[in-house]
């Protein structure tokens, strides 16, 4: 078992099966399974249990998810691996360069702020409307979405004096009413703007596809560092591994995002 890998695939609507994957024969046939709500769990002996959810069939969603994944990153920095310091590295804009490379196109210098913005609130906003949209099927739904997630204080907080700030009817003070949602669709507006070149990807629902291009990039990146014997973590769109791995972490990052996409991206 040391050079395999332990996957149970069960179909919530029927029956459940196992196989062994071989890591050093490269055997990996589970795309060709396709079935309703399938469950993926992967089992690393000894190590660590995570777990990949598909929706629909396994060309949708994938993510691997594990319970290192609750923990805040400001602890996460604090873990250790065989008693040694780790480093987290994380692909930058990943699902907004993920739609423009699948297009062959160049993304804006930073994905998630639009020009003249700079504050890193603000960015956090820009950054949780653009998740939102990718699975959103139309703005309005997003601009809910994103309101009911942030909160009315929150959102007042980071849009009052920014160009996205829209009032409605007075109070009873005589002061004008902050109208969340519709500053919210000014915000979606604004990305949709500066995401001009792929603007018809937003409040279509394609985000379970770029989970699944996600998955494919960090699962290569997990199967490269296992045939070293190097133990990672993922978090969705960044893997912790120890300190001293750094930089081929790096150098395993680009090449599996390079061998998926065919281009370069960012890695923090």
């Amino acid at each position: 078992m040391e050079s395999s890998q332990l996957i149970e695939f069960t179909n919530k609507t029927s029956s459940s099966f196992t196989r062994i994957l071989d890591l050093d024969k490269g055997d990996d046939d589970s795309h060709n399974l396709d079935d309703a709500s399938i469950l993926a769990r992967l089992s690393i002996p000894g190590f660590l249990q995570l777990k990949r959810i598909f929706t629909e069939n396994f060309t949708s969603g994938g993510r691997y998810y594990g319970r290192h994944q609750t923990l805040p990153s400001d602890i996460r920095s604090c873990l250790t691996i065989n008693g040694e310091p780790v480093v987290e590295l994380d692909y930058a804009g990943l699902h907004p360069c993920l739609v423009y490379h699948e297009r062959k196109l160049r993304p804006p210098a930073n994905v998630y702020l639009v020009p003249k913005q700079e504050n890193p609130a603000l960015r956090e906003m820009f950054k949780l409307c653009w998740l939102v949209a990718m699975n959103a099927e139309s703005k309005n739904g997003a601009a809910k979405a994103v309101f009911q997630k942030l909160g009315r204080a929150k959102c007042e907080r980071l849009l009052k004096g920014t160009p996205y700030w829209r009032e409605g009817r007075k109070r009873k003070d005589a002061s004008l009413e902050f109208r969340p949602e519709v500053s919210l669709r000014a915000v979606l507006d604004a990305l949709l703007e500066l995401h001009a070149p792929i603007a018809d990807s937003l409040f279509r629902g394609v985000g379970l596809h770029l989970q699944y291009l996600n998955s494919q990039i960090i699962g290569a990146v997990l199967w490269s560092l296992a045939r070293e014997g190097i133990p990672a973590l993922p978090v969705h769109d960044s893997v912790i591994v120890q300190a001293k791995y750094e930089e081929l972490l790096r150098a395993e990052m680009q090449r599996a995002y390079q061998k998926e996409m065919g281009a370069d991206i960012e890695i923090e």
